[in-house]
């Protein structure tokens, strides 16, 4: 016998879900308290009604964390919910577990009107799609519930970065950027990519101030392209900094974005080499570039693929 209480009831501890799957899962991917807290604990955009955690007379067996996220900055978030964290335990599957979650789940969701439940892929997420690691169960599993497999995502790695990267123009300033950057970044991102990065530099600018997670390019005092670098410092965790307990000293670039009018000019190119010359400075390695299906684009400074996930959402009537 199992029963699921969702996460309204106060007495519930979060966390087991943490040990739980740190006891299971930890050795690929191992999930740090403060990700933990930052992506879920704390997430303002958890569902609570939607989420839940199932016992059995032992103890946790199975959990999944819900998400919602209503917020202005990224408007086509608005009509979607979103299973962030959902697991089942390896000896209580196959015993309705995960489908009462998931149909808790569901039918929150379709209270609160959203047209579509996605997994993975939300804000602070853990995972931008099913884990291509869970022996190619899940997807059956998910389409058998009517969820439809949409496409393929990766993270790639580079295990041994060159020292030094050349550019190939000459005639623009690549740098850091700075809080003094503030207004010109947001004009580049309201211009060229308004939604979700833009929401994410102007979230961590506004909690994290720092002048060492930007990169940009500039032509004279206008920006024209930017990436993300990534290291263990940043107190606001990026999701391509999720898995560092894995690694000694990981870095991560991305995302990454050239202005309209400046693109064909190999500046996509130029900004990672920038990016990875940067981190090199750092010391980091190995460095990793998340959430993308640009394999031969990245194949080319060294990355490989290093985790697969699968796209999987279910449309209401």
């Amino acid at each position: 016998m199992y029963f699921i209480n969702n996460l309204l009831n106060p007495q519930l501890v979060w966390e087991e879900a943490l040990t739980l799957w740190n006891c299971e899962m930890g050795r690929i991917f191992p999930l740090s308290p403060a990700v933990f807290k930052q992506n879920i604990r704390d997430c303002p955009e958890i569902n609570k009604s939607a989420s839940g955690l199932a016992f059995d007379e032992n103890g946790l067996i199975g959990f999944l964390f819900a998400k919602e996220f209503n917020h202005e900055g990224i408007k086509k978030y608005q009509t979607l919910g979103f299973v962030s964290f959902f697991y089942i335990s390896k000896k209580h599957r196959n015993q309705g577990v995960g489908s009462k979650l998931l149909e808790m789940c569901e039918q929150v969701f379709k209270q609160r009107a959203k047209t579509e439940i996605v997994i993975g892929r939300d804000y602070h997420n853990l995972f931008p799609g099913v884990p291509g690691d869970f022996n190619n169960l899940t997807g059956p599993w998910l389409e058998k519930r009517q969820y439809q497999y949409r496409r393929t995502t990766h993270d790639l790695i580079n295990w041994q970065p060159e020292a030094h990267y050349p550019l190939l123009n000459h005639r623009y300033e690549f740098r850091l950027a700075t809080v003094k950057d503030y207004e010109k970044m947001i004009s580049f991102f309201e211009r060229n990519f308004p939604g979700r990065w833009q929401f994410e530099y102007e979230e961590f600018m506004t909690k994290t101030p720092t002048d060492q997670a930007y990169l940009v390019a500039l032509d004279g005092s206008q920006i024209i392209a930017f990436t993300r670098v990534n290291d263990r410092r940043l107190r606001l965790i990026p999701y391509n900094m999720t898995w560092a307990e894995r690694f000694t000293n990981l870095g991560a670039i991305g995302p990454l974005g050239v202005d309209k009018d400046y693109r064909q000019q190999h500046l996509g190119y130029d900004i990672v080499c920038a990016g990875l010359n940067e981190l090199g400075r750092r010391g980091c390695q190995p460095i990793m570039v998340d959430w993308t299906g640009l394999l031969e684009f990245y194949q080319q400074f060294g990355f490989e693929v290093w985790k697969t996930y699968n796209y999987y959402a279910k449309q209401f009537e």
